[in-house]
């Protein structure tokens, strides 16, 4: 398939063996309903590899991160620690950092197109998946556009990509390893920097899972859910801001709903007494609207 490793000679984890066994099975229902082939699936009779389905749910912290920048080589690491840092600020997938070009982003707007991604085969008829960046993401790219002016004495092609150090995605993917294992750090991988980062939007998002996907990417609910990575405390923490907030809008609410009291009914009627009395006074003093009246009242009286 175009875009897809070959199986023979890699390994590969128990559940993308699910996965082919599932599309398998797909293929061959397909052939049957749709081309009137007689095959057995006999796909379906094949058991699942168990274990498959276990959530990866290791968060990068702040201090980890630290650490893992620091066992960067000197001289990769200008670009790839902005490539991990927009990783870890916009929680994009390795293939949507490696081919960003500074098109893709506008910081103005908070906008982010993403031309080729994952679920491309999704997108509607945009020119490609639209997210929102977040604020570390675009004050990030402001700067590294600043940067490349004063370097080059000129704005940067919107066509090329903001992360040229290496020609290939997987080399990224290898040095995030390496200085991971270098730092003592066991069982972290470039993509927990995705799970890291959906889990902090999802917080600032308060947990709304619209307002969290628009940054994201993800399709669906049960796709957010694998990323983010919600502990008790950070809930907690939560709850209870929004209880606060909801506090102050309810006391705000009570504020500007609250009856006028007494005092305030009772100068409103003084306030209105005096202003008509005033025009009374005033057309009693002025002949000609004094003479207009008469002559209405006295016209209206004919009619009736």
């Amino acid at each position: 398939m175009k875009g897809k490793r070959p199986l023979r000679g890699k390994t590969r984890s128990r559940a993308t063996v699910n996965k082919y066994i599932n599309l398998l099975s797909v293929v061959i229902d397909h052939l049957n309903e749709e081309h009137d082939a007689d095959f057995e699936n006999v796909v379906k009779t094949v058991r699942k590899l168990k274990g498959a389905d276990r959530k990866r749910k290791h968060r990068v912290m702040d201090d980890e991160f630290a650490a893992i920048l620091s066992h960067i080589p000197a001289q990769d690491a200008s670009d790839i620690v902005e490539f991990f840092t927009f990783s870890l600020n916009q929680g994009t997938r390795r293939q949507e950092t490696f081919n960003l070009t500074w098109g893709d982003v506008d910081p103005a707007n908070y906008r982010l197109t993403l031309p080729h991604h994952k679920t491309e085969a999704h997108d509607d008829e945009e020119g490609g998946q639209i997210r929102t960046l977040t604020r570390a993401a675009c004050e990030q790219i402001q700067r590294l556009r600043q940067h490349y002016k004063a370097v080059h004495g000129r704005a940067p092609d919107p066509e090329a990509r903001i992360f040229t150090r290496y020609q290939t995605e997987a080399t990224y993917s290898k040095i995030f390893a390496r200085a991971a294992r270098e730092a003592g750090l066991q069982d972290i991988r470039l993509h927990d920097l995705r799970h890291e980062a959906t889990t902090r939007i999802a917080r600032d998002c308060r947990y709304n899972s619209t307002l969290t996907k628009s940054y994201t990417g993800h399709k669906d609910e049960r796709s957010l859910a694998r990323y983010s990575h919600a502990s008790p405390r950070d809930i907690h923490d939560t709850v209870q801001q929004l209880q606060v907030q909801n506090g102050r809008d309810g006391q705000a609410a009570q504020q500007g709903s609250s009856p006028p009291s007494d005092t305030a009914v009772l100068e409103a009627d003084q306030k209105e007494q005096t202003a008509l009395a005033n025009l009374i006074e005033r057309i009693r003093n002025d002949k000609k609207s004094k003479s207009l009246l008469v002559n209405f009242f006295t016209s209206l009286s004919d009619s009736l």
